[in-house]
């Protein structure tokens, strides 16, 4: 070996380190450019996850919006049904109370109806009515008449 590098002449020696130095060059080289892509790949999904997750995000925004709007609606129709349902209550219970007191106007002229075919007072008690024995006997046919009295 040591021939070798005897016969070696010194022109050969700087050509190998030149060869040696170009190889270690181009490989630091290479490698930078690999780092280089890696981190550029990196960015790149790291970009992408922030986008997809500012899209959910965006997404469940706009579905959360979307679902306080149906829900604001349901409650305004909900709302708008219960309104319209108790104006309905509202006029069914007048309507109600109009028939009830309608049916006890129609009873209490029926009930005076009977009275005055049931008790037909003498023709002293016509002339004057507030007499003592008049206002004795309308009382005792009045008293009679209720006991007797179905609608």
């Amino acid at each position: 070996m040591a021939r070798y590098m005897a016969e070696q002449s010194d022109s050969d020696f700087l050509t190998d380190v030149f060869k040696i130095a170009l190889g270690v060059f181009i490989g630091g080289l290479l490698a930078a450019l690999a780092y280089g892509q890696i981190q550029e790949w990196q960015l790149e999904r790291a970009l992408a996850q922030s986008n997809a997750a500012m899209k959910r995000e965006m997404q469940k925004v706009k579905d959360q919006e979307e679902k306080a709007r149906r829900d604001a609606e349901q409650r305004r129709v909900q709302q708008e049904q219960q309104r319209l349902a108790d104006e309905q209550a509202a006029r069914d219970r007048a309507a109600q109370q109009a028939v009830q007191r309608q049916q006890e106007y129609e009873r209490n002229a029926r009930r005076e109806a009977a009275w005055k075919r049931y008790y037909q007072p003498s023709a002293l008690c016509n002339a004057d009515p507030l007499t003592v024995p008049c206002v004795n006997a309308g009382m005792v046919a009045r008293r009679n008449f209720d006991a007797q009295y179905r609608d």
